[in-house]
């Protein structure tokens, strides 16, 4: 689902290359905004935010990460 998250510590990381909306920490005001955005979104772009969420939230399945781990410890690379 298309996501309003806070711009702190790992979120922006996690989040990139997504349409997620990220709004300032203890900004009640961008986020009531952003959330009005989201719900209001037209369904082609609630579709694509969908597509690249799923496609983003792949980097973190658990196979994925330990691809990566094994890798980074063999000395290969691998996204």
């Amino acid at each position: 689902l298309p996501i309003v998250a806070s711009n702190v510590d790992g979120i922006p990381e996690v989040l990139r290359d997504s349409d997620s909306i990220m709004v300032e920490p203890d900004d009640p005001v961008s986020l009531r905004k952003s959330t009005l955005k989201v719900l209001h979104l037209k369904n082609e772009d609630r579709i694509q935010m969908i597509k690249k969420g799923r496609l983003c939230a792949k980097r973190y399945k658990m196979e994925n990460r330990v691809k990566a781990m094994v890798n980074l410890f063999n000395g290969t690379r691998s996204e």
